[in-house]
């Protein structure tokens, strides 16, 4: 919601430019977006061209044209010219807006969730007490209903009573039930901790362990979200055209002139808007840009890559190719996960074309492109109604509703604060293969856990009923109630040294 503008430059009947709350716009206002102005309703541009940089709903890295007829969504960002845009919606009713209630609605779905030690602990307190009352009673009161039907005891006494009752209530202390998954989930989440892996809560690491299929986001979770130059030029061409690149914004401008490294800008360069730059030297024309702007005659190259094209007076065009790379580790992740038996898929909201490269290249047969952030909600629900339980991976506020919806979500350190803030666990660096340590961690917590549960319950099936039956003094009680806490932790420890050889 922060990233949506709470003023806006309204144009009044009179042609006069107001700024008003942007709660105040409704639809068939004016409005005035300038170069670096975040649209504050969803709209219809009536006037001007520009570009517009879309990634925040996307993931789409690179500036979309922006000419009249286009539709411009709430928070996305004007990025050259003056805009004139006709409002459609209501800011309660744009398309962040939306988001933020799918973001929501997760959210409460993902709180039903029920943790092992709530689940045991339902039934725990009741019967616990229940046995010690019924100790008591049977101690002091059974003698006496004894002798009715003709059997002599003696009379124990208050003493006796109270000392067997309170006998059942220490070794059935529910410290080896309360530190059984806790004691797991503090060495479980120490371990991640050290490889990089922050977990946000005990839960998070239950339903991690029952994943089944993992969907990933492809701009900045699968890739590093960063064009780069993959194209072999001679030097003296990619300074000339870095010489026009220093005067842009553009994320390939950009790119290029890392390339490059240090040098001047050219003086006196245009910008056309949604097309590209040029300017003249020593009489000579240059441009760089789209194909169409900077070298229409050339052929048309279509491999999947973001391109700019260069042309120096009558010279041959020279065809800049950007990549947004792979993370290091994407396709051995794909690989580490496919080999545990999780089913892998793609859905991102970049181009067919990108997506496909991408998936591809990491070795994902199931992809979708072009998705908008309440597609991948669909389909993580339609997972779930198939009875899977979903891992969603992203890094953008695009990715946010579906890591609030999906079963168990992930994102990298790169992440907007919002995808964080709806991801089970953060992970750091510039890997993502700590993500398969994280359901190995996951798997083998939720088996200790199950473990500790049941040594648990053995525990009390055994020791309350020797407790009732007078078997055991209260001090006897105590010592075996603190070996069976002693028990459950040395089990969770064994996580700190179990599956270290995770990655064969």
């Amino acid at each position: 919601m922060a990233l949506q503008s709470v003023t806006a430059s309204r144009i009044e009947a009179n042609g006069h430019v107001t700024s008003v709350g942007a709660r105040e716009i409704v639809a068939g206002d004016r409005l005035q977006l300038a170069a670096g102005d975040r649209a504050p309703v969803d709209g219809i541009i009536e006037e001007g061209v520009s570009e517009l940089d879309c990634s925040m709903l996307t993931g789409e890295t690179l500036p979309q044209p922006a000419r009249a007829g286009v539709k411009v969504h709430a928070g996305v960002i004007n990025l050259t010219q003056r805009l004139i845009v006709r409002a459609t919606a209501r800011v309660q009713d744009s398309a962040v807006a939306e988001l933020a209630r799918l973001i929501e609605t997760g959210e409460q779905g993902r709180a039903k969730f029920v943790r092992l030690a709530d689940k045991a602990a339902q039934m725990y307190v009741p019967v616990v007490h229940s046995l010690a009352a019924l100790t008591f009673l049977g101690w002091f009161f059974g003698p006496a209903l004894l002798r009715l039907v003709g059997i002599e005891v003696v009379d124990v006494g208050l003493r006796i009573a109270l000392m067997n009752a309170v006998a059942v209530l220490i070794i059935t202390c529910p410290c080896a039930l309360g530190l059984a998954v806790p004691a797991v989930q503090v060495v479980a989440t120490g371990r991640l901790f050290k490889r990089g892996v922050l977990v946000k809560s005990g839960d998070a690491l239950e339903r991690l362990a029952q994943v089944d299929v993992v969907v990933f986001d492809k701009t900045g979770t699968l890739t590093l979200g960063k064009p780069r130059l993959t194209s072999l030029v001679d030097v003296d061409t990619l300074q000339a055209a870095a010489s026009l690149a220093r005067t842009s914004r553009h994320p390939l401008s950009r790119a290029l002139v890392e390339a490059a490294g240090p040098g001047v800008a050219v003086n006196g360069a245009r910008e056309a808007p949604g097309e590209g730059i040029e300017a003249k030297i020593d009489g000579v024309q240059l441009r760089l840009g789209r194909r169409s702007f900077a070298a229409p005659r050339a052929q048309d190259v279509a491999d999947g890559s973001a391109e700019l094209w260069f042309a120096r007076g009558d010279e041959p065009p020279t065809r800049f190719a950007f990549t947004d790379a792979l993370r290091v580790d994407a396709a051995e992740t794909i690989a580490a996960l496919k080999k545990r038996g999780i089913a892998v898929e793609m859905i991102s909201g970049d181009r067919a074309i990108a997506a496909e490269t991408a998936a591809l290249a990491a070795g994902i047969a199931q992809w979708v492109g072009g998705a908008a952030p309440g597609d991948k909600v669909a389909r993580l629900d339609a997972l779930r109604a198939q009875g899977k339980k979903p891992l969603m991976v992203g890094d953008g506020l695009n990715d946010a509703a579906a890591l609030a919806a999906a079963y168990a979500s992930a994102s990298p350190g790169t992440a907007l604060e919002a995808s964080q803030a709806a991801s089970d666990i953060v992970i750091q660096g510039s890997g993502m293969l700590a993500l398969v340590e994280a359901i190995d961690v996951a798997k083998a917590a939720r088996k200790r856990a199950i473990e500790n549960l049941q040594f648990s319950a053995l525990y009390n099936l055994i020791a309350a009923p020797a407790a009732a039956a007078g078997l055991l003094t209260p001090l006897i009680a105590a010592l075996a109630m603190s070996g069976s806490s002693l028990m459950v932790t040395l089990n969770a420890l064994r996580l700190q040294w179990e599956g270290r050889s995770w990655t064969s």
